[in-house]
């Protein structure tokens, strides 16, 4: 079941299961999903000194952009990556 919910790992990607927003209003889930976005990439960022890594960042952008609307979710659930 993760796995249809999940069929890229975008949600693992910014370190959230997907399972646990099932029952969660769109609006929640939505703060959720920012929130982990911004937490990655204060860690992630190629500017951060000793942390940063481009090719991360990168996933972590793309799983953002996959999940930070209701539509986008939606899409990525339904049809996997864009």
């Amino acid at each position: 079941y993760r796995q249809q919910l999940d069929p890229q790992g975008y949600y693992r990607t910014l370190g959230i299961d997907p399972i646990a927003l099932t029952a969660l209003p769109e609006d929640k889930v939505t703060f959720i999903i920012n929130k982990a976005y911004k937490a990655m990439a204060q860690v992630y960022h190629p500017d951060i000194e000793g942390t940063g890594d481009t090719a991360m960042m990168q996933a972590i952008n793309k799983a953002y952009n996959a999940l930070r609307t209701p539509q986008n979710r939606e899409e990525y659930i339904t049809h996997g990556s864009k």
